[in-house]
């Protein structure tokens, strides 16, 4: 299973150095979050094992921002759903794409 995160570039949120192929010293807005790989459950529910969401265009005041310790609690989540269903060593990997100005980095 892959978490693909696509962050809109926007401001510095801190975020750790090890969110893979991240850069800690900037930060932005979830606008999309894929689930690759996932032949088990549906898409639906691995995201309902997740904190993190992507920020809806109604959403004006409140936007939902990534950070990397909340994705790795949904990571662990998601481990746990596939272990508590049979599979004794499920891989999940966080992938992050940076998206500025419409365009992927």
């Amino acid at each position: 299973i892959v978490l693909v995160f696509t962050i809109s570039v926007v401001e510095s949120v801190g975020l750790p150095e090890h969110a893979s192929g991240y850069d800690p010293a900037t930060g932005g807005i979830i606008d999309k979050i894929e689930i690759r790989g996932n032949s088990f459950f549906s898409t639906g529910k691995i995201k309902d094992q997740m904190t993190l969401k992507e920020n809806r265009w109604f959403n004006v005041f409140k936007k939902r921002r990534f950070s990397g310790k909340k994705a790795e609690m949904d990571q662990s989540a998601i481990r746990s759903l596939y272990q508590m269903n049979g599979f004794l060593e499920p891989d999940c990997q966080i992938e992050v794409v940076e998206k500025e100005k419409g365009r992927l980095l």
